[in-house]
C-alpha cells in the first residue's frame, strides 16, 4: 500500500498522541480531601476498578484508531500499483506522433516531431531501471508501429530508439496505436506496475480526431498525459493532385506524342494561410533530374480561398529528354512553407515509341475502289493512321482475324478495336475480358448490318458492363445531331474539349443501337445525340479492383447508312484521343498514399527504387507490398526475369495535412474513452518554466506519486462507523444515568 500524501499520513498518525495525552492527564493524582462518604465510594471503586480500567482502555483504543483512520483516509491510500515489485515502479508508454503533420515547423524552425522527441527524452530520463521502471514507444505514423514492445527496463535502448525515429508521409493511426497498447496491457502480468500513457501530438484537423472510437485500456492505466493542440494556427499549402493530360505518351509525333501537353495541379490551403492574399509558384520537374524544369505555372490566391488549380504547360523538348528511358516520373513542386512534406507530388507517365492497336476484322484481299467501298475497319485504320502527310503518328496498327484472337497476340497490344464483334466466339470473349481487366483498352461498335445484334449479351456479360443494349437498331426519320455527354466533356476528350462542339456540329446520325446506362454502374456517355441517346459510352470492366481497364462502346457502325461521322473532320481527333487517352487510363496507375500497402502489376516480385539508393521492397503473390510504405517515392516494379513492368508511385497522404488545430475539449472527450476513470492531464510540450493554467510540465507529472486503486472512501466509511461506536462507548463508559433529569440530585443515581 502507498499513499498519495504521506506527510498527511504521518501527521495523522502523530495526532494519535492527543487522546493518549488526554487519558494520562485525566489520571493525574490530586490532593485528597477527606469527607465522610469517601469510605463507601472507595469500596465501590475497588469493586468496579478492573471493569472501569478495561472500559477506559477500550475507549482510548477506539479514539486512537479513529484518529489514525482519518489520517489514512486524508492521505489517500493506493493498493495494487507496483505492490508486487515492492517499490514505486512505473511503466511509461509513449504514443509519439511522427505522421506527416509532425513536420510542421514553428517560428524557430523546429518541427513538432523534434519538440515531442525532446519532451519524451526528458520523460525517459526520469525513469529508473533499478527501481523497476519500464518504457515503450509506439509511433503513430500509419500504420502504428511499436518501437519497444513489450515495455522494457532497458531505458537507454529506448532512448536510442527514440533518436532514430523519423517522420513519415502518412496520416496518424491513433486507433491502431490504441489497439496495440490495449493488447500489450492485456498480456502483461497482474503484478506489473500500472502504466502512464504519454500521447505526444499536435492534434491537427486532418488527423481524424473523433472519426473512430478508441478502445478502453482498462484499469491498469494510472495516468493519461497529453500534449494539447497548439494555440496559434499554422499555415500550409498542399498539393492535392497532379493530373497530366496524358499518362501514356509516345516520343514521336508533334501533337500526338509528348507534344506541348499540359498538367493540372490542384492545391489546397489550410490554417492561417487561408486568410492571406499570395501567389504560389508551381514547377514540374523530372524526379530523376530535378534541375530539368518541364513546366512552370502560378496560382493567385484570394483571401478566404482554400482550393485552386494551376494549369502548367509542358515543354516538349524537355519531356523528350526526361522520358528517354521509357518512363517519366513527373514531380510537382511548390514554394516552401511550414510543412514541406506535402509540397511535392509525383505521377508516373509511361513513354512509348508507339501505341499498339489491334483491329479484329476480316482481312480485305481486293484493293481499289472509292470511299463508298470502305468498311468500318477501313475507316478505323484511316482515323488511327491518317497517312504519311499527317502530323499525327505513334500508333502502330495490327490486323487480327476474329477467329485467332489469342492471349499471345493480346499481350502485345495496348488497345483492341472490334468493328465486327458478331464474329467473336465465346472463348475469345473470355480472353478479351482478361485483356481489359489487365489494363487494356477495348473499343467496340455494332457491325454495319441492320439485322438483330446477337452479340450484345455476350459482350456485356463477359466484360462485366452494367449496360443494357437493345438487339434491334433504332432508325431516325430525320438525322440527329451530336452533343457532349450529359456529364459534360469527358476526360477522354479533354484535349479537344474546346473544339468538340464545333467538330460535332456537322455530324448526323441516321441509325443507332440503343444503350441504357445504369446510373450506379460507373459508365458514362462521352457523346450523345440530340435526343439524349448515348452515342459513345465509356466504362471500366467490373471485377478490376485496381481500377484498370477501359471499354469504349460506339452505338453506331462506321457506315454511311448509320452515320456520316467517318467522312467528317471529327472522326480523326475523336479516335486519336480515345486511343491515346484511353490506353493510358486503361493501364491505370500503380501505387497509393503513404501508410498503405501499394499495388504493382501482376507477375512483379519486387520494387526497385528509382533515382535513390535503398533496399528493394518485396511483393507478395497478389502484387502488394508485404509491408506498408510510410514515405513517398517512386519505384520500378520488377518481374522474375528482371524486366521492369511499371512505375509505382507513393504520394504523401494529404488528407491529414490540414493545419488547423483541433478543439482541446473535443480531443479530451475523444481520448477519455481510453481510461474513463482518469482525467486527461495536459502536458506542456515546451521546456519553458512558464506554464499555462491548464497544463503541467512532464517533470511535475512524473514526479507525482503513481496511482493505484484508491480506498480512501472505504476508510472514511470505516472512520464514520467507528465514530458512532465511540459515541456509544463513551456514553456507556461514563456511567451517567439521565433517566429523570427533573429529580432532585439526591434521588439520581451516579457512578
Amino acid at each position: 500500500m502507498t499513499f498519495l500524501h504521506p506527510l498527511i499520513l504521518a501527521a495523522g498518525l502523530g495526532l494519535i498522541a492527543i487522546p493518549i495525552l488526554i487519558h494520562l492527564l485525566m489520571r493525574r493524582r490530586r490532593k485528597p480531601v477527606p469527607w465522610g462518604a469517601m469510605r463507601f465510594l472507595l469500596e465501590a471503586y475497588k469493586t468496579q476498578r478492573r471493569r472501569m480500567t478495561l472500559e477506559q482502555m477500550l475507549l482510548l483504543l477506539v479514539r486512537c484508531l479513529l484518529v489514525a483512520l482519518l489520517g489514512m483516509a486524508i492521505a489517500r491510500p493506493m493498493i495494487g500499483a507496483g505492490a508486487g515489485l515492492g517499490s514505486n515502479a512505473r511503466t511509461l508508454v509513449v504514443l509519439l506522433d511522427n505522421s506527416i503533420t509532425s513536420d510542421l515547423t514553428d517560428e524557430g524552425g523546429q518541427t513538432a516531431l523534434e519538440r515531442h522527441k525532446a519532451l519524451v527524452a526528458g520523460a525517459l530520463e526520469r525513469l529508473d531501471p533499478a527501481r523497476g521502471d519500464r518504457a515503450s514507444i509506439i509511433t503513430l505514423g500509419a500504420p502504428a508501429r511499436g518501437v519497444a514492445l513489450p515495455p522494457t527496463a532497458d531505458i537507454a535502448g529506448v532512448v536510442r530508439a527514440l533518436a532514430s525515429i523519423e517522420g513519415t508521409d502518412s496520416a496518424p493511426d491513433f486507433l491502431g496505436a490504441s489497439e496495440t497498447l490495449a493488447s500489450v496491457l492485456e498480456a502483461q502480468d497482474d503484478n506489473a506496475p500500472p502504466v502512464s500513457v504519454l500521447i505526444a501530438s499536435e492534434f491537427r484537423a486532418g488527423q481524424g480526431v473523433g472519426r473512430s472510437a478508441l478502445p478502453s485500456l482498462g484499469d491498469s492505466v494510472e495516468a493519461l498525459l497529453v500534449t494539447p493542440p497548439p494555440a496559434p494556427a499554422s499555415g500550409n499549402i498542399a498539393i492535392e493532385a497532379l493530373e497530366p493530360m496524358r499518362t501514356l505518351v509516345v516520343a514521336s509525333g508533334a501533337s500526338g506524342g509528348l507534344g506541348t501537353g499540359q498538367a493540372r495541379v490542384t492545391l489546397r490551403r489550410s490554417g492561417s494561410a487561408i486568410g492571406r492574399s499570395e501567389i504560389t509558384s508551381v514547377r514540374l520537374v523530372s524526379d530523376l533530374n530535378p534541375s530539368l524544369v518541364l513546366g512552370e505555372g502560378r496560382l493567385s490566391w484570394s483571401p478566404g480561398q482554400s482550393e485552386g488549380e494551376a494549369l502548367v504547360s509542358l515543354d516538349a523538348e524537355a519531356l523528350s529528354r526526361a522520358g528517354a528511358d521509357g518512363a517519366l516520373v513527373l514531380r510537382a513542386e511548390i514554394d516552401p512553407d511550414e510543412l514541406s512534406r506535402d509540397n511535392t507530388r509525383r505521377r508516373a507517365i509511361e513513354v512509348r515509341d508507339s501505341i499498339r492497336v489491334g483491329i479484329a476484322a476480316p482481312g480485305r484481299y481486293a484493293a481499289g475502289g472509292g470511299v463508298e467501298r470502305y468498311t468500318p475497319s477501313d475507316w478505323l485504320r484511316l482515323a488511327l493512321s491518317p497517312g504519311e502527310q499527317s502530323s499525327l503518328g505513334g500508333i502502330q496498327l495490327e490486323q487480327i482475324e476474329p477467329g485467332v484472337i489469342d492471349a499471345s497476340r493480346l499481350s502485345r497490344l495496348d488497345a483492341l478495336a472490334l468493328p465486327r464483334p458478331d464474329l467473336i466466339d465465346n472463348d475469345a470473349w473470355d480472353r478479351i475480358s482478361a485483356f481489359a481487366r489487365a489494363g487494356g483498352l477495348v473499343i467496340a461498335m455494332p457491325p454495319n448490318h441492320t439485322g438483330a445484334q446477337l452479340w450484345t449479351d455476350r459482350f456485356t456479360s463477359s466484360l462485366g458492363l452494367r449496360l443494357s443494349i437493345e438487339r434491334e437498331p433504332r432508325a431516325y426519320t430525320a438525322p440527329m445531331g451530336l452533343r457532349p455527354g450529359d456529364s459534360g466533356a469527358s476526360p477522354l476528350l479533354s484535349m479537344i474539349g474546346g473544339e468538340l462542339e464545333f467538330l460535332a456540329q456537322p455530324v448526323r446520325v441516321r441509325r443507332l443501337l440503343p444503350i441504357a446506362i445504369d446510373p450506379q454502374g460507373g459508365a458514362s456517355a462521352i457523346l450523345s445525340v440530340e435526343d439524349g441517346a448515348p452515342l459513345v459510352v465509356a466504362s471500366a470492366p467490373s471485377g478490376d479492383e485496381g481500377g484498370r481497364g477501359l471499354v469504349v462502346l460506339f452505338a453506331v457502325a462506321f457506315d454511311p447508312e448509320w452515320t456520316d461521322l467517318p467522312t467528317k473532320p471529327l472522326l480523326v481527333p475523336l479516335m486519336q484521343e480515345i486511343v491515346r487517352q484511353g490506353a493510358g487510363r486503361a493501364r491505370g496507375s500503380f501505387g497509393g498514399p503513404a501508410g498503405a500497402r501499394v499495388s504493382a502489376p501482376p507477375s512483379s516480385v519486387e520494387l526497385a527504387p528509382i533515382g535513390a539508393s535503398g533496399a528493394s521492397i518485396p511483393l507478395d503473390e497478389n502484387g502488394l507490398t508485404r509491408e506498408p510504405i510510410r514515405t513517398s517515392g517512386a519505384w520500378r516494379a520488377i518481374d522474375q526475369r528482371g524486366a521492369a513492368r511499371a512505375v509505382v508511385v507513393v504520394n504523401p497522404d494529404t488528407r491529414a495535412t490540414l493545419a488547423d488545430p483541433e478543439d482541446a475539449p473535443r480531443v479530451e472527450r475523444w481520448l477519455a474513452t481510453l481510461a474513463p476513470e482518469i482525467e486527461v492531464q495536459w502536458i506542456d510540450p515546451s521546456a519553458s518554466a512558464t506554464l499555462d493554467a491548464n497544463t503541467t510540465s512532464i517533470a511535475q507529472a512524473l514526479a507525482a506519486p503513481r496511482r493505484g486503486r484508491e480506498y480512501a472512501w472505504i476508510i472514511f466509511s470505516a472512520a464514520l462507523g467507528l465514530g458512532l461506536v465511540e459515541l456509544v462507548l463513551a456514553r456507556i463508559c461514563s456511567h451517567a444515568d439521565l433517566r429523570d433529569a427533573s429529580a432532585p440530585p439526591q434521588l439520581r443515581s451516579g457512578a
